[in-house]
C-alpha cells in the first residue's frame, strides 16, 4: 500500500511543524525520513530499477516525490552534517533526472528553496544574515550538470512523436518540457547570482569537453543539442551576474583562451556549432581587455567562406549572428572605448570583405553599424564623415537619375525592377529578367535597412548620451527622403484594385505570410519555431521566416512578400525617426541652416500628404497600424507649434475622418456577428496547416482579422492621446495636473486638440467621435486610453467654455450615454472608477444640458439630483 502510506506521510510532514514539542517533532521527522528513504533507496538502488518506477508505478512515484519535496522544504535542516543529507539530495536529483517532465517539475520548488537556504541567505534582513545550510562539497557542480542535461531541447523524429505514457498530447509534452527548461533557467540564475565562479567553472568544464569532442570527431552529429544547452547556461549565468564578476572570472578567462585557440576550420560545415561558438563569445567577450581578440575572432569566422560560390542557408543564420555579435559587443559601455583605437582597422577589414563579397549585405549592415557605434566618441564632425563613408555606396545607387527613372516612375516600372515572374504584368514580358530583379531586391532592401538602422542608432545615442549625433543625418535628407517616399507610394499603390491587377496571382504577397499567420494564431506548439512548424506541416519545403532576407533573390512570391513588407515597415520607421530631428539652439540652427524636419521639408508637404492618404482605404489593418505607429505618431508628437497649421492642418482632418469611419464600421460588423472582411479561398498549404492544428481556415481568418482590428484600434487611440496631451499614454497632462499651478507654466500653451477646436473643428469632432465610440468597444486597452482622453477633454472644456462650447452638447449627450453603457462591459471592470469620475464630472460641469436626460432615467427625480449636487 505505497500510495496511502505516502499520503499519511504528507499530512504528518506538514503538521510536524505545528506540534508543541520541537524535539519530538525533530525525532518524528527523522523517523518520517527513514520511512520514505527506504522505498526511495529501493527505487534508487540502480538507475535502471529506478526508471521502472516510471510507467506502472507512476502515481506512486509522483506522490513519493511530492512528499519528499514537502518534507525537504520543512525539515531538510535536520539532516545537516550527516550523510543522510547526501542521500536525500541524491534522491531528489534522481527525481529531477526522471524522463517524465511532470515529475522533474515537482522538484523545482525544493531546488529554489535549497539555493536560497544554502547560498543566498535571507536577503531581506540586512543586519544579521541567518546561518546558511551547509551542503556537501561538489553538490552545486553536480546539480549544474543535471540542469544542463535537462535543459536540452527534445529531439523528435516527427511532430507527433512523443512519450505518450507520460503526456496527454503532443502539445502537453511541448508545454511541460518547455516549462521545465524555463524553471531550470530560473534556478541557474539564482545560482549564478550567489556563486558565480562555481557556475562559470561548471560552464568551462562542460564546454571544454564538448569543444574537444568536436575537434576529435568533426563529423559526429549528436553534440549539437547538448552544446546548445551548455552555451545557454553560460549565457544565462553571465547575464545574471555583474559585468565586473564576468570580467574578472578566471574560469571565463580560461574559456576565452580555449575559444580563441580553437581551430575554426573544424566547424566550417557545422552551422549549429558556429552559432553556439559565437554565442559564447557574446557572453564573455564584452570587456575592455577581451573585446579586441573576440571581435577579431568573429571577423575571421566571417572571412572563412570567402571565395565559395554558395553557402548553405543554415550557415547564413550563424554568419549573421557573428556579424550582429560584433555590433552587440561594440555597443557595450565598457568595451566601446577599447575598440575606438582600432576603429580604422575595423573599417578597413569590413570594406575589404565587402569588396570581395566575402560577406552578404545583411552582415555588412551589422558591421557598418558597429563602426558607427565605435566612432561615436569622436565628435560630430568625425561622425558625419563616417556616416558619409558608410552610406556612400547606397547614396550612389539611389541618387542615379537613370536608376530613379527606370525604377520609380510608377508601380509598373517598380515591379519590373523588383518583381517576380508570377506577377500578371511580367508573366508575358520577354524583357523581364528574374535573376536581375532578385539582385535588385536584395540591394534595395539592404540599402534601406542600412539607412534606417544607422539613423535609429544615432537617435538612440541622442537619447542615451545626449550628444547631437543625429544631426549627421541632415545632409542626407536630400537623397534619402524623396527616394524612400516614392518607393512607399509604389508599395501603397499595389494594394489598390489597379495595383492588385498588376500583381495578378501574386496579390497574396500583400497579406501575412504562413509563418506569421501560424505565430499570431498561436498554432505552433510551444518550443517549436514557427518556420519549422509551417514547413513540417505543409509537406516539408523550407519556408523562410519573414525576418530573414534568406531567399529574397529567388523568383517566387515569398521573396517578394519579404521584400515589400520589410521595405514598407523600414521606411515608416525611417520617416518617423527623421521627423524627430530638431535643433533647439538657435545659433547652431542658423549656422547649419536647419531648425527642424518640418521647417526644412515644408515644401514637400504634398508628397507626405499623398504618402499617408493615397490608397489608405485599401491598406490592410496591419500596414495601417505600422503607418500610424512608425510614422504618424512620431510626426504629430514632434511637430513644433508654429508648423501645426501647415502640417497637422493638412494631414490630420482627412486621416482622423478616415480612421473614424473605418474603425466604427469594422467594430459594428464584429459586434453584430457579421464576418470581418471577405473570405478568401484557402491555399493548399493553409489547408494542410489547418488540419494539422485543428484551427479551420475560416476561423483562422476571423481570428487574424479580429486581432489586427484590435491592434489598429489601440494604436489609433495612442495617436488620439498624443493629439490631446502630447504623448501616447497621457502622462504629460496628468503629471502637470498633479503638480498644480506651478507646473502649469511649463505646459505647452495649448495642446493640438485645443488648437484643432479653434481652427479645424471638423478634425476635433472626428477625434472626439472616435474617442466616445471606442468607449463602448469591448477591448480593455482601448477603453483605458479612451477614458483618459475623455477626462482630458473634460478638463479642457471647463477651462475654455467659449472655445469648446460647440462640443459641450456632444459631451453632455453622446459621451454621457457611452460612459453609462460601458460600465456594464467586463473588459472595462479594471477602470470603472475612472469611468465614474468622468460621469461625475460631466454631470457637475454640464448640469443644465444633462439634467433633462437624467430625469428620464428610472428612479431619478428632481430631489435625487439636487441631493447629488449638494453632496
Amino acid at each position: 500500500g505505497g500510495a496511502p502510506n505516502a499520503k499519511v506521510v504528507q499530512q504528518v510532514s506538514s503538521a510536524a511543524s505545528t506540534q508543541a514539542s520541537i524535539e519530538d517533532a525533530k525525532a518524528a521527522s527523522r523517523a518520517v525520513f527513514e520511512a520514505f528513504s527506504g522505498p526511495c533507496q529501493e527505487c534508487l538502488a540502480s538507475p535502471q530499477e529506478y526508471a521502472s518506477l516510471g510507467v506502472e508505478n507512476m502515481e506512486f512515484g509522483q506522490l513519493l516525490c511530492e512528499t519528499m519535496v514537502l518534507w525537504g522544504k520543512n525539515h531538510v535542516k535536520l539532516l545537516e552534517g550527516s550523510e543522510h543529507l547526501s542521500i536525500f539530495l541524491k534522491m531528489m536529483m534522481a527525481f529531477l533526472q526522471h524522463s517524465n517532465a511532470n515529475v522533474a517539475l515537482l522538484t523545482i520548488d525544493f531546488w529554489m528553496f535549497l539555493v536560497r537556504e544554502s547560498l543566498l541567505g535571507d536577503t531581506s534582513d540586512p543586519v544579521e544574515k541567518r546561518r546558511l545550510l551547509r551542503i556537501p562539497d561538489g553538490f552545486v557542480g553536480a546539480l549544474l550538470d543535471v540542469i544542463v542535461s535537462k535543459m536540452q531541447k527534445p529531439v523528435l523524429d516527427t511532430l507527433d512523436d512523443y512519450p505518450a505514457e507520460y503526456y496527454e498530447s503532443v502539445k502537453d509534452f511541448h508545454e511541460k518540457t518547455a516549462a521545465l527548461r524555463q524553471r531550470l533557467v530560473d534556478i541557474s540564475r539564482s545560482l549564478a547570482k550567489s556563486a558565480p565562479e562555481e557556475v562559470f567553472r561548471a560552464c568551462l568544464g562542460n564546454l571544454e569537453k564538448m569543444f574537444v569532442h568536436i575537434q576529435q570527431n568533426p563529423s559526429h552529429k549528436g553534440i549539437e543539442i547538448p552544446l546548445e544547452a551548455a552555451v545557454h547556461l553560460l549565457f544565462v549565468a553571465s547575464g545574471a551576474t555583474s559585468a565586473e564578476a564576468v570580467g574578472r572570472s578566471p574560469a571565463l578567462e580560461a574559456l576565452l583562451a580555449k575559444l580563441l585557440n580553437f581551430p575554426l576550420a573544424v566547424m566550417a560545415n557545422r552551422p549549429v556549432v558556429i552559432m553556439q561558438f559565437v554565442k559564447c563569445l557574446e557572453s564573455i567577450g564584452g570587456h575592455s581587455h577581451r573585446i579586441v581578440p573576440a571581435v577579431q575572432c568573429l571577423l575571421t569566422i566571417l572571412r572563412s567562406d570567402a571565395g565559395q560560390l554558395s553557402v548553405p542557408e543554415e550557415k547564413h543564420a550563424a554568419r549573421q549572428q557573428a556579424a550582429t555579435t560584433v555590433l552587440a559587443l561594440a555597443s557595450r559601455e565598457e568595451s566601446g572605448p577599447a575598440l575606438f583605437q582600432h576603429v580604422s582597422s575595423l573599417m578597413e577589414q569590413t570594406q575589404e570583405m565587402w569588396n570581395q563579397r566575402a560577406i552578404r549585405a545583411g552582415e555588412r549592415n551589422a558591421l557598418y553599424e558597429a563602426v558607427l557605434v565605435v566612432s561615436a566618441g569622436a565628435g560630430l564632425e568625425q561622425l558625419q564623415k563616417t556616416l558619409e563613408w558608410l552610406w556612400s555606396e547606397t547614396c550612389q545607387h539611389f541618387s542615379s537619375p537613370q536608376w530613379q527613372e527606370k525604377t520609380l516612375t510608377d508601380a509598373v516600372a517598380f515591379l519590373k525592377a523588383i518583381g517576380v515572374k508570377q506577377c500578371a504584368c511580367l508573366a508575358n514580358d520577354p524583357s523581364f529578367d528574374p535573376a536581375k530583379a532578385g539582385k535588385e531586391r536584395v540591394e534595395i532592401y539592404h540599402g534601406i535597412q542600412l539607412i534606417e538602422r544607422l539613423s535609429r542608432r544615432l537617435l538612440k545615442m541622442k537619447r542615451q548620451k545626449n550628444i547631437n549625433a543625429w544631426l549627421a543625418v541632415i545632409p542626407h535628407f536630400k537623397w534619402t527622403i524623396p527616394v524612400l517616399v516614392r518607393i512607399l507610394r509604389c508599395i501603397h499603390f499595389l494594394a489598390s484594385p489597379e495595383g492588385r491587377k498588376l500583381l495578378g496571382a501574386c496579390e497574396s504577397v500583400l497579406d501575412l505570410g504562413e509563418v506569421e499567420r501560424a505565430f499570431i494564431l498561436g498554432m505552433t506548439p510551444h518550443g517549436v519555431s514557427p518556420a519549422h512548424y509551417v514547413s513540417a506541416t505543409a509537406g516539408g519545403q523550407f519556408v523562410p521566416s519573414s525576418s530573414s532576407s534568406i531567399g529574397m533573390e529567388q523568383d517566387n512570391p515569398e521573396s517578394l512578400r519579404t521584400f515589400l513588407r520589410g521595405m514598407r515597415d523600414s521606411i515608416y520607421q525611417y520617416l518617423g525617426i527623421v521627423s524627430q530631428i530638431k535643433v533647439d539652439d538657435n545659433n547652431l540652427a542658423a549656422s547649419i541652416g536647419f531648425k527642424s524636419f518640418f521647417d526644412t521639408m515644408g515644401s514637400a508637404l504634398n508628397e507626405f500628404y499623398a504618402l499617408i492618404m493615397e490608397n489608405l482605404e485599401y491598406q490592410d489593418d496591419k500596414s495601417t497600424r505600422m503607418l500610424i505607429r512608425g510614422f504618424i505618431c512620431p510626426l504629430v508628437k514632434s511637430c513644433p507649434q508654429h508648423c501645426w497649421r501647415q502640417w497637422l492642418g493638412t494631414i490630420l482632418p482627412p486621416l482622423l475622418q478616415h480612421m473614424h469611419s473605418r474603425l466604427t464600421a469594422t467594430w459594428h460588423q464584429f459586434l453584430t456577428g457579421q464576418r470581418l472582411g471577405t473570405a478568401r479561398s484557402a491555399t493548399v498549404q493553409q489547408q494542410q496547416i489547418a488540419s494539422a492544428s485543428g484551427v479551420s481556415t475560416e476561423l483562422g481568418e476571423e481570428m487574424l482579422k479580429e486581432t489586427s482590428m484590435r491592434e489598429l484600434t489601440r494604436e489609433h487611440l495612442s495617436l488620439v492621446l498624443i493629439v490631446a496631451t502630447g504623448d501616447e499614454v497621457g502622462h504629460t497632462y496628468f503629471q502637470h495636473k498633479k503638480k498644480g499651478s506651478s507646473a502649469a507654466a511649463n505646459l505647452p500653451s495649448a495642446t493640438i486638440f485645443q488648437w484643432m477646436v479653434a481652427e479645424c473643428v471638423q478634425a476635433a469632432s472626428s477625434l472626439l467621435a472616435t474617442t466616445v465610440a471606442s468607449l463602448t468597444w469591448p477591448d480593455t486597452d482601448t477603453g483605458m486610453k479612451s477614458i483618459k482622453a475623455c477626462r482630458i477633454v473634460l478638463g479642457l472644456t471647463q477651462k475654455s467654455a467659449g472655445e469648446l462650447g460647440s462640443l459641450q452638447s456632444f459631451i453632455a449627450g453622446e459621451m454621457l450615454t457611452a460612459c453609462m453603457s460601458c460600465l456594464t462591459l467586463t473588459s472595462h471592470a479594471d477602470f470603472q472608477a475612472e469611468i465614474l469620475l468622468v460621469l461625475r464630472d460631466i454631470i457637475t460641469r454640464h448640469e443644465v444640458l444633462v439634467r433633462p436626460m437624467l430625469l428620464g432615467l428610472p428612479n431619478i427625480n428632481e430631489q435625487v439630483l439636487d441631493g447629488f449636487h449638494q453632496a
